[in-house]
């Protein structure tokens, strides 16, 4: 006796922490109705094809990443290549005498349209500034011409 009553017939003396589940409980298997059993299956079916989904969307994802990295590489080659042969043509410049066939360069529109990178928005606020400006005047036209 310790107190609360004797022992159960299969508490070992030695381990007063660890009582074992009666025998006749763990030896019975309780088998799951077939609505359950069902829908446990379901449930896996759907879970692993989540999974297959996100798999190849991962791996689209991937694909467009080194995509998009070889070709903010290629900008870079082309950005750089563009800036030594303006490099080139602006210390020309400075030597030769100003004509209009040095002027108006393919390479200076060239360089205006690969200008697509993202690092130099700062060029595109001011462009951005001058047509509100041009859109203000306008306005303030239209208000004199009501009047």
């Amino acid at each position: 006796m310790y107190g609360l009553g004797p022992l159960a017939g299969n508490v070992v003396h030695g381990d007063l922490f660890y009582v074992p589940p009666p025998p006749e409980s763990s030896s019975r298997s309780t088998e799951l109705p077939l609505e359950m059993q069902a829908m446990i299956q379901r449930m896996n079916q759907e879970l692993q094809s989540q999974k297959e989904a996100l798999a190849k969307k991962e791996e689209s994802e991937n694909e467009l990443r080194e995509l998009l990295a070889i070709q903010a590489e290629e900008m870079r080659k082309l950005k750089r290549m563009v800036t030594k042969r303006m490099g080139g043509m602006k210390s020309r410049k400075t030597s030769e005498s100003s004509s209009p066939s040095s002027q108006s360069s393919p390479l200076v529109q060239e360089d205006r349209t690969y200008d697509d990178d993202n690092d130099d928005d700062d060029d595109h606020d001011d462009e951005d500034e001058d047509e509100d400006e041009d859109e203000d005047e306008d306005e303030e036209r239209d208000d004199d011409h009501n009047e």
